[in-house]
């Protein structure tokens, strides 16, 4: 008899992000390897899919995908520009995610997906009433990024946070993270070393297909133009200004082109500077659905991953740097930590300080005068991703300890 799961995340396809590809893969994976997954997820965040019928009106909307049961709760779509309708997203998904685990059949297992970390929550309340395991992931620790950002500030919302973070660990059957930095930074929090379990995000090479690259140079006009090249969220976290602070100083370099790719609170003023700096070498696109992201990164000679310098974002591994290498993309790293370590032991990349734009011109300089070489960091960064990141070794071993 199968095993039953409460796959609970935010995001799920057909969203084109980070946290929905990662989710979407992970959870047809554990329905290969034999469980019964049913997935409680929030509507698309997308205009167009929030326009179709079987939306409109309804609260809770039952799907399939690819023999997967979805259930989706209704979420205010979040357009990434104010704190209060992202708080009343993240609330509306917590409590109609609760009202729809109660009503389904009785899981063994609750698998809760966080961030945003009301997901943890959510699965923590469900659990209980349904009396089954609870087994958080966490991909991000979004309270401390919060409060690094500046994005929390009331003390009363705060400790009322981290209560509900500290219950929610000290409840959890197991925890799932993904980095060894995260593992690190709970055990110093006070959780207990033996019920945390690291699982990398990886790449599920089954599943990868390179894009049409060509398309997007041509609608582009950057047929002949060594392309820079950023697919994800443009938020506070990324410090994205340092890419357009780049592309300033390279905005005599006639064969060099910056392409931005994603939406987020960022979004406008890197815009805004970008045509204040009036450049002409450097494109953000805004939100584009999976299919072209594929085409996004086909088109790239070299991506950048990046985050803001601090010890804290050094505990984080985007999952995009392994998206990145296992295209053969030869990565640009701002960033320190593992995700350093991982492009030192490969070879796949080269690293530039984030707070500094000369630092990130040279790097690009770098790789635009020596392709051939170029093309050999993408293939050992590919190579080594095959081996260490595969997604199916890795949801695979999250399979035995979701059986256990």
């Amino acid at each position: 008899m199968k095993s039953r799961i409460f796959y609970l995340t935010q995001h799920f396809y057909p969203e084109a992000q980070a946290a929905a590809f990662r989710a979407t893969e992970s959870a047809l994976l554990l329905h290969e390897a034999g469980f019964e997954v049913v997935l409680i997820t929030g509507y698309p965040n997308l205009k167009a899919e929030r326009s179709k019928n079987k939306y409109r009106g309804k609260l809770f909307v039952k799907d399939d995908y690819r023999g997967l049961k979805v259930v989706r709760v209704y979420t205010p779509l979040d357009t990434k520009k104010g704190a209060f309708i992202r708080l009343l997203n993240y609330f509306s998904f917590m409590i109609l995610a609760v009202g729809a685990g109660l009503f389904l059949k009785k899981p063994k297992i609750i698998y809760a997906s966080s961030p945003p970390f009301f997901v943890s929550v959510a699965g923590l309340i469900i659990a209980r009433f349904k009396k089954a395991r609870y087994v958080i992931e966490i991909r991000d620790l979004w309270i401390d990024f919060a409060l690094l950002l500046g994005q929390l500030r009331s003390k009363p919302v705060i400790a009322v946070m981290r209560a509900l973070e500290k219950i929610t660990y000290r409840a959890a059957d197991r925890i799932v993270v993904v980095t060894e930095g995260y593992r690190n930074h709970l055990v110093g929090r006070g959780v207990e070393e033996e019920k945390i379990s690291v699982i990398h995000a990886g790449v599920d090479f089954d599943k990868l297909t390179l894009g049409d690259g060509e398309r997007i140079r041509t609608e582009m006009g950057l047929q002949n133009k060594f392309i820079i090249g950023y697919a994800g969220n443009i938020g506070l976290a990324q410090g994205l200004e340092v890419v357009v602070q780049a592309a300033y100083l390279l905005r005599e370099e006639e064969g060099i082109a910056i392409v931005i790719v994603g939406d987020g609170a960022e979004r406008l003023r890197l815009v805004e500077l970008a045509r204040q700096l009036n450049l002409n070498n450097i494109f953000i696109t805004g939100p584009v659905n999976r299919s072209d992201a594929a085409d996004y990164m086909a088109s790239f000679d070299s991506c950048l991953v990046q985050l803001l310098k601090d010890p804290l974002f050094d505990l984080t591994l985007p999952s995009k740097l392994f998206e990145c290498m296992a295209y053969s993309k030869p990565v640009l790293l701002g960033l320190g930590g593992e995700a350093k370590e991982i492009i030192e032991k490969s070879g796949g990349g080269l690293l530039f300080n984030v707070e500094d734009p000369l630092s990130l011109v040279r790097q690009i300089k770098a790789l635009k005068g020596h392709e051939q070489e170029t093309a050999k960091v993408g293939e050992r960064g590919r190579k080594f991703v095959m081996e260490h990141y595969d997604r199916r070794q890795l949801v695979n071993m999250l399979g035995e300890i979701l059986k256990e």
